[in-house]
C-alpha cells in the first residue's frame, strides 16, 4: 500500500481522539489494517525532536574525536527537558526492541533508536536514514 501522507495524518488525529482500527478504517472508507498502518505512520514533535537532537549529538561527539554513544539524559538536556525525557519518549514507539515485563515478552518498536539499559543511546540505520530525509525536506 503507497502510503498517502494526507490519510496518514488523518488517521493519525482519529487516533488521538481516541478512535481504534475499525473506527478509523470506517471514518476513511479504508480495510482495517491499512487503517491501524496509517495511523501509526506519523511520528510526533516530541520524537522528531529526539531524533534530531540525537542527529545532533552524534555529530557534535564526531567532530570533537569523540567515540562514545551520547547518553539519553544528554539528548533530555539539549531539549531542555528532564534527565528521563528521551528515554521515557524513545521507549514508547522509537526502540528496536524491548522486554516488557508486564507483558512477558519482546516488544518491536519502529527501529529508529537503540537504548542500551547502562544509558547509551544510538541511531539505527533507519533512524539516520529518517533524520536525513527530513533535513532534506522538512
Amino acid at each position: 500500500m503507497a502510503i498517502d501522507r494526507a490519510l496518514a495524518a488523518q488517521a493519525y488525529h482519529l487516533s488521538k481522539k481516541g478512535l481504534k482500527g475499525k473506527a478509523i478504517g470506517e471514518t476513511l472508507k479504508v480495510t482495517t489494517a491499512e487503517a491501524n498502518t496509517l495511523a501509526g505512520y506519523r511520528l510526533t514533535e516530541s520524537e522528531r525532536l529526539g531524533l534530531r537532537l540525537l542527529a545532533e549529538e552524534h555529530r557534535w561527539r564526531l567532530d570533537r574525536g569523540d567515540i562514545s554513544s551520547p547518553k539519553s539524559h544528554h539528548i533530555s538536556a539539549r531539549a531542555r527537558k528532564g534527565a528521563g525525557w528521551f528515554n521515557a519518549m524513545a521507549s514508547k514507539r522509537l526502540f528496536t526492541r524491548r522486554w516488557s515485563d508486564k507483558e512477558k515478552r519482546d516488544l518491536h518498536g519502529l527501529g529508529f533508536v537503540d537504548l542500551a539499559g547502562n544509558g547509551h543511546v544510538w541511531l539505527t540505520a533507519a533512524g539516520w536514514a529518517f533524520v536525513l530525509a527530513t533535513e532534506v525536506s522538512p
